[in-house]
């Protein structure tokens, strides 16, 4: 076998490696969805507890923060300690120290290339913390500390690393239909892995606002109920909570209806009575995301993509003044109710739902109510939804493949290259023993 068939068929195996292998996962869509506890990863040789552990291979040298000199030796050493995350659902606190005041940037994302955001400080100090909203949910988030002071002009925490928890959006589509006696429910419950069923309450005064309220109707992994026996005449709140596998549970779903004699005309919808008061309270005091990224609110309009995960949060602080604070979803047809609430910690107020597979204009209005249901505080946005432009598997499979294309590319042009030389080489040789 010369030379020549040697390298083609060397070509035709990393041809075949590249194009066969099981290795390469491709995305399927663009479409993504802030048990708390530490997770931080700690640092190689240097974990930040406290504790000399020279069985792990720490020493004075590489690890200050454990190992400090006794008697104060290291004063001019400066170092990061006491690292600590505490992950919510779709955000996460996260607060250190350093020996000595110094200036700090934080660096981090869903990689090692930290490509969200790098928060730099402008004071040195020895405590601080950041919080980041907006996270999706069960998602490992990397996350970089890098300080500095007149002495020390590095000072690196390496790679730390942190889990959101898992959380489930609310089902979308919740309707109440109202007949004789009785209402008919339906929805569609989320693709969500952790979606483990819902819990529907009902309630004769008002929408039960967590799971402990109200009267449990139904619990499983249906997507419609008939309630019966109702009194004509009498409207019936209803609020539908998805369940985590995690035993958490979503913010709520919202319908009501009034069950009426059948001939009898429907009786109109409940209407939330708006009451004057003034409150320091903006739209610029919510946060905005879609599939975890930030959207922002241009000429009184949000946008997001069709079947995209929605999420709206706010400082629980802020709504301090308010019983309960609701989102409306509407086409100009039909409204979807959710509640905001707790995102887990009561830091932040949330909410979270699938966008509309119908691209167009919807209204959003977020509105907050006293303890007697009134409005006491209310803003209305245009949701402007989408249409996802889905990568075709097969362009996935092509473009996933264009570097090793390339690299079969060049091996090829090196091997005609190899080839032409010494083809040139034996003709010279060739020529001189003529």
């Amino acid at each position: 076998m010369n030379l020549l068939t040697k390298l083609l068929i060397l070509s035709v195996f990393l041809l075949s490696a590249g194009l066969f292998s099981t290795n390469t996962v491709f995305a399927q869509s663009d479409s993504d969805q802030f048990n708390v506890g530490v997770t931080v990863t700690p640092e190689i040789f240097c974990n930040n507890n406290g504790i000399c552990e020279t069985g792990m291979g720490e020493d004075i040298n590489n690890c200050p923060a454990d190992c400090a000199a006794p008697g104060g030796g290291d004063y001019f050493t400066n170092y990061i300690k006491n690292i600590h995350s505490s992950p919510g659902f779709n955000s996460a606190e996260i607060s250190w120290q350093t020996k000595n005041p110094a200036f700090c940037d934080f660096y981090w994302g869903q990689t090692t290339g930290y490509e969200s955001e790098i928060i730099s400080e402008t004071a040195g100090k020895t405590n601080r913390f950041v919080n980041l909203i907006g996270l999706q949910d069960s998602t490992v988030y990397h996350f970089r500390i890098i300080c500095r002071d007149s002495l020390n002009p590095k000072i690196d925490s390496q790679d730390q690393e942190f889990k959101t928890l898992s959380i489930i959006n609310n089902v979308s589509n919740f309707t109440a239909v109202a007949g004789d006696g009785k209402i008919d429910l339906s929805w569609q419950n989320p693709a969500d892995e952790n979606f483990n069923g819902v819990i529907l309450l009902r309630d004769e005064s008002f929408f039960p606002s967590n799971i402990n309220e109200g009267k449990l109707i139904y619990q499983g992994f249906g997507n419609s109920f008939e309630d019966i026996g109702l009194v004509n005449g009498t409207t019936y709140y209803y609020t539908i909570f998805t369940l985590g596998k995690n035993k958490s549970y979503s913010s709520g779903a919202m319908a009501s209806a009034t069950p009426y004699k059948q001939g009898a005309p429907p009786p109109p919808p409940p209407v939330i009575q708006p009451v004057c008061g003034e409150q320091n309270l903006t739209v610029d005091d919510f946060n905005f995301f879609s599939d975890g990224k930030v959207v922002e609110i241009k000429n009184g309009s949000i946008e997001s993509k069709q079947g995209s995960s929605i999420s709206i949060y706010t400082d629980c602080k802020k709504l301090s003044f308010a019983k309960t604070v609701f989102v409306d979803l509407g086409d100009g047809q039909r409204i979807f109710s959710y509640i905001l609430k707790p995102a887990g910690e009561e830091k932040n107020c949330s909410v979270s739902f699938i966008a509309p597979e119908a691209p167009g204009a919807y209204t959003l209005k977020i509105y907050a109510l006293d303890s007697k249901n009134k409005i006491l505080w209310q803003t209305i946005l245009t949701l402007n939804i989408l249409k996802k432009i889905q990568t075709p598997q097969w362009w996935q499979f092509i473009s996933s493949r264009c570097i090793y294309w390339l690299f079969l590319l060049i091996i090829i042009l090196l091997i005609i290259l190899f080839l032409m030389v010494k083809c040139r080489n034996a003709l010279l040789r060739k020529k001189i023993r003529r």
